[in-house]
């Protein structure tokens, strides 16, 4: 699931604050594959910018991986540049 929201510093200002959470889980175990429960997590918070009907962003995004074996988990430090449509 992704909440995601964009605030506007101003209602006529084609920029803008953007932030979402995603949430990923996988509901049955395989297996040799994924298990079931948590997965990831990813969080973002950046800038948008709004030109007619595009959207772009650019931002950090912290990014949480759950995986079974001795490196369980990992965090991933991104800086992501995105259309948004």
């Amino acid at each position: 699931h992704m909440v995601r929201g964009v605030l506007r510093f101003s209602p006529t200002s084609p920029w803008g604050l953007a932030a979402y959470e995603e949430l990923f889980v996988n509901f049955n175990s395989v297996t040799a594959g994924p298990e079931g429960g948590f997965d990831q997590n990813r969080f973002f918070l950046g800038v948008n910018l709004k030109v007619d009907a595009f959207q772009f962003e650019l931002g950090y995004m912290h990014n949480f991986v759950n995986r079974p074996g001795a490196a369980a988990e990992r965090v991933n430090h991104n800086i992501t540049f995105m259309y948004v449509s």
